[in-house]
């Protein structure tokens, strides 16, 4: 959620700054409400289905046995590849 609203906020920043005598216009209460929702939904859908932990197992944690093992081999080769 946390880059959806960074996101929102630059838009509205990149457009106050190139557009702006036509910032009141573009930028609407409506559209702000659209934006504002369409990134709760997108976040909750995000968080219903699960798809962060499966994306990004490394900072979710372990998420099964296979997973642990295969990180551990990764680390000793990268290990010795550097030692």
């Amino acid at each position: 959620m946390a880059a959806c609203v960074i996101l929102a906020i630059s838009v509205d920043r990149y457009i106050a700054i190139t557009r702006p005598l036509r910032y009141v216009n573009v930028v609407t209460t409506k559209r702000v409400k659209v934006v504002i929702a369409s990134s709760w939904i997108l976040h909750v859908s995000v968080i219903s289905l699960g798809i962060n932990s499966a994306v990004n197992p490394l900072i979710y944690g372990y998420r099964d046995r296979l997973f642990r093992k295969a990180f551990s081999d990764l680390r000793r080769r990268l290990m010795t590849f550097i030692l």
